[in-house]
């Protein structure tokens, strides 16, 4: 017989807290919003993040089933503040002068993505074999620039809902980088990516752009990358107002 999942009072009151302070956070949005967000961020359906259990949870009224709140420890482990965007984004806007009253706005690409990276010049054809990637654009605590969390997603494991197994890979930072580009920057584990992404489409979004990287020691680096994204999952929030489209 499995161990059965026991999360103490102490660590429920911790999440209620968290939660809590990330809606304060982020502009005071509302219920509504904070469970778009969560839904957005962790790739789950309605039925499986119900709103009115989250409120429940936030008002500490009854006892919330233990598999549901490590789903909100783990949103919150997802979306832990990180300095990395936030720090590249000032310093890039330090040295770039723009127009006048021009300010880049990210929240329309807040959202869940497809993400294609083939060498430059490398046939677009996927293998049979080759996992899903992806990416999630939130918010940070500055409006003004994005959290990045590469990601890749397995078919779902028999007895698991339909979920798909979410492997998360590395985050970094979504910042402005001119007049209508964007920098996605990741750095992790001894090795760093940098892409320069232009929209193509907006229903829904698409960003492309070429993408640069460390290689590995011994390993000669490659030219470059092509990288693709395409919304799959978008969030627009703002203080008690959500929009979502799928």
């Amino acid at each position: 017989m499995p161990n059965l999942i026991i999360i103490d009072e102490t660590e429920r009151q911790r999440i209620r807290e968290a939660l809590k302070s990330y809606k304060r956070l982020h502009g005071k949005i509302g219920d509504p919003a904070l469970q778009e967000r969560m839904k957005m961020i962790l790739g789950v359906r309605e039925e499986q993040l119900s709103l009115s259990t989250l409120q429940r949870f936030l008002r500490g009224k009854g006892r919330t089933d233990d598999f549901m709140v490590r789903r909100y420890q783990k949103f919150l482990e997802l979306v832990a503040p990180l300095s990395f965007a936030d720090d590249l984004g000032k310093t890039l806007g330090n040295v770039m002068v723009y127009p006048v009253n021009f300010r880049p706005d990210v929240a329309p690409f807040e959202g869940r993505y497809e993400m294609t990276v083939r060498a430059s010049g490398a046939d677009g054809a996927k293998e049979a074999d080759e996992p899903a990637r992806g990416l999630i654009l939130t918010p940070t605590q500055n409006p003004q620039f994005l959290k990045s969390i590469f990601y890749i997603a397995r078919a779902p494991e028999r007895g698991a809902g339909g979920e798909p197994a979410y492997e998360y890979t590395g985050s970094g930072a979504f910042v402005p980088c001119g007049i209508a580009q964007f920098l996605l920057a990741s750095a992790r584990f001894a090795n760093a990516s940098f892409a320069l992404l232009t929209q193509t489409e907006s229903d829904p979004v698409v960003l492309q752009g070429t993408m640069i990287a460390t290689a590995y020691p011994g390993e000669p680096p490659k030219s470059g990358y092509e990288m693709s994204l395409k919304m799959v999952h978008g969030v627009r929030t703002s203080a008690g107002d959500t929009a979502s489209k799928t």
